[in-house]
């Protein structure tokens, strides 16, 4: 639970504080006690799925380990070129405990919604309207930022940063550090297509309208129903004990922001 303090001009809303109301220590009514521990038992909320291993830290609209580390398992699992998902998807962190271990309570809290994942293949001009729609808001940081993405590691991107006409422009896109753009902006190799995967959310977002005429494929598990997010994710938890040392904190993919000094336009 949060308490939030807003502040609201010509309908943009800004945050000017955001705290956390701690629940742990939140008595329960007499009457709901059995309720609640019933429902714990039923949906085996506090049943132990995997070691606490990285430190996974959580940003709303900014490149976060969490964000990295489900990326990453996206792509790979997939077998595409880049991952992305929208940032809301994960709600919460999943900070590093010694010698603790993740409920599967705590994967709930991370993922909420009922996201699958798709694939299609997507050229530069495509890939820059993806990334214009989640970085054109990062000049309201602190105010409103809801098209951001996370994106897997082997990404990275340049943009300037205009805060008196508050414009984000972006520069380059790099995958697997290969720029894609040249000093215009224009692709590099137009006809070269990237193979992504995505949050089945995001092609239905006007986030692009070139993602939105892709042909786009829904990824399946092993039983042939769409993989759903929480289920990835489940899978790499109980995975990183045997690949990442404790406490490591999992790196997300690179922004670089440059602030250029304009004359406001009036």
């Amino acid at each position: 639970m949060f308490e939030i303090d807003l502040k609201i001009k010509d309908n943009v809303s800004k945050i000017l504080s955001l705290n956390e109301i701690k629940t742990e220590n939140v008595k329960i009514l007499p009457e709901l006690d059995k309720l609640v521990s019933y429902y714990e038992k039923d949906c085996k909320l506090n049943e132990v799925i995997a070691q606490s291993t990285l430190d996974l830290a959580k940003l709303y609209a900014h490149p976060c380990p969490l964000g990295g580390f489900l990326a990453d398992g996206i792509k790979d699992k997939t077998e595409s070129d880049i991952a992305f998902f929208a940032s809301n998807i994960i709600r919460v962190p999943l900070r590093y405990k010694e010698n603790g271990n993740i409920k599967n309570y705590d994967l709930r809290k991370v993922i909420t919604f009922d996201s699958t994942i798709q694939k299609a293949e997507l050229n530069t001009d495509a890939l820059k309207e993806v990334f214009n729609s989640a970085l054109r808001n990062r000049v309201l940081l602190g105010e409103q930022n809801s098209t951001f993405l996370q994106f897997s590691t082997n990404v990275g991107v340049e943009v300037d940063i205009d805060k008196i006409n508050k414009t984000c422009t972006l520069k380059q896109i790099y995958i697997n550090n290969t720029p894609l753009l040249d000093d215009n902006q224009n692709p590099i190799y137009p006809d070269k297509k990237f193979i992504c995967a995505f949050d089945n959310f995001i092609p239905n977002d006007n986030r692009s309208k070139l993602l939105q005429e892709a042909k786009k494929e829904d990824f399946k598990d092993e039983n042939y129903n769409n993989y759903r997010f929480d289920k990835l994710l489940f899978e790499l938890l109980q995975e990183a004990p045997k690949k990442y040392e404790k406490g490591m904190v999992y790196p997300s993919f690179k922004l670089i922001e440059k602030n250029i000094e304009q004359k406001a336009v009036l």
